[in-house]
């Protein structure tokens, strides 16, 4: 881990008591990981920071707490102002990160210090666009982004507002077959307790699957549950530049293999 990423979990670690309260406060049910946290972080190891981007962003989100952290190393790698607006999910917990993260005086380069106090947190609720024109204007937003919800970024450019759809921790599901019905329904159960988007396609032939990949609204990540195996590989090999699982759980690395995905994009 580099020593930048290697500082952002160690001042999470710091904080591994309060945080654990604040699920508890919003969610008990909830379960925050840190084993996965940290492998998160880790995909930041090789990260080179972008060049030439734009010095204020606001991002729209489900709630879920890795988008928070991922999106604020994000910020503190490239050296940017975020406000991430968190829907009122888990609201103690986000809040907490965020304010963690605006303790920056512990994650410092040897050579260059990053700025503190550029990450803001919005407990809003379904924004009005009235209101989410005065959240651009008070932070003097450059860029709108719109986290797992493709209708919503509709909504929004509907107003020209010219919001981007960022698939973060989203996965389309496919599947031909009855048999993966309770493979199907256990995964979008444990997306909907995870914070997690997921598009459900059954009986779609091999083009639709194809041309739908290639869509604007398609997600990272694709799970092809399928009676013949060696087909929907074939199907895999022509769908370019998402992660495809095969007729497995993929939950185990699904997390970490989006954060890889995010930081490419």
């Amino acid at each position: 881990m580099n020593k930048l990423a290697d500082k952002i979990f160690k001042l999470l670690e710091l904080h591994k008591a309060k945080i654990k309260e604040s699920v508890k406060a919003d969610n008990a049910d909830y379960e925050f990981d840190f084993e996965k946290l940290k492998k998160e972080i880790m995909a930041f190891e090789n990260y080179t920071p972008k060049k030439s981007l734009a010095n204020d962003y606001l991002f729209l989100t489900n709630g879920n707490p890795y988008t928070t952290v991922i999106l604020i190393c994000y910020a503190v790698f490239n050296n940017v102002n975020v406000t991430i607006d968190t829907n009122r999910e888990l609201p103690t917990l986000n809040k907490l990160l965020v304010d963690i993260f605006n303790d920056l005086t512990y994650i410092q380069k040897d050579e260059n210090d990053y700025r503190s106090g550029q990450y803001q947190i919005v407990q809003s609720n379904h924004l009005t666009i009235k209101q989410l024109i005065d959240l651009i204007d008070k932070y003097k937003i450059n860029d709108i982004y719109v986290v797992d919800d493709y209708k919503k970024c509709q909504q929004i450019n509907s107003y020209k507002l010219n919001g981007v759809y960022l698939p973060i921790f989203s996965i389309d599901l496919y599947s031909n077959s009855k048999k993966y019905r309770v493979m199907e329904t256990a995964i979008e159960e444990h997306c909907q307790n995870n914070y997690i988007n997921i598009n459900i396609y059954n009986n779609e032939d091999d083009n639709a699957i194809i041309l739908r990949s290639r869509r604007a609204d398609s997600s990272n990540g694709i799970l092809l549950l399928a009676n013949k195996e060696a087909e929907a590989k074939l199907i895999a090999l022509k769908i370019k530049n998402k992660k495809v699982y095969i007729n497995y759980n993929p939950f185990d690395t699904f997390e970490t293999d989006m954060v890889e995905y995010f930081i490419k994009y």
